[in-house]
C-alpha cells in the first residue's frame, strides 16, 4: 500500500523537525562540538527519510518496521536533546523536543493503523 508523501502528516512533522535540528546543531558547531552537531544531524535527517522510505515501500509490513526505525531513531535524538540541554538555545530546545514527543505519539497511532491493517489482511 503505496503512501503519499505529501498527505502524511508525520512526514511533514519529521521534515520540519530535522530543519530545526539543523538550525540546533548550528550552535553546537559554533561551540565547537562538531561530532554531536554531526550525530544531531544524522539521526534527524534519518527519521524523515525512514518514513519516506518504508511510505513507498509498496507493503504495510515493510513500512511498519521503516516505522519502527524512525521511532527508534527518534528516542536517539531524545537523549542527544537531553545531553546538549544547556549548550544551546534553552527555548528552541525546547520547542524541538516537545515538536519531537508529538512526531513519536503520531508514529505510534500510525503504527497501531498499519498493525491493523496487516491483520486484516492476513
Amino acid at each position: 500500500m503505496a503512501k503519499r508523501l505529501d498527505k502524511l502528516h508525520s512526514y511533514k512533522q519529521a521534515i520540519e523537525l530535522a530543519r530545526n535540528y539543523l538550525r540546533i546543531s548550528e550552535q553546537l558547531k559554533q561551540r565547537h562540538h562538531f561530532g554531536l552537531a554531526d550525530q544531531i544531524e544524522r539521526v534527524a535527517v534519518s527519521i524523515a527519510s525512514n518514513i519516506a522510505e518504508g511510505a513507498n515501500s509498496g507493503s504495510d509490513k515493510v513500512f511498519k518496521r521503516y516505522l519502527n526505525i524512525a521511532i527508534g531513531s527518534s528516542y536517539e535524538l531524545i537523549a542527544q536533546s537531553e545531553i546538549i540541554d544547556g549548550m544551546v538555545e534553552k527555548e528552541e530546545l525546547n520547542k524541538c523536543v516537545d515538536d519531537l514527543n508529538r512526531l513519536i505519539a503520531g508514529l505510534y497511532k500510525l503504527r497501531t493503523y498499519l498493525n491493523k491493517a496487516i491483520e486484516s489482511s492476513s
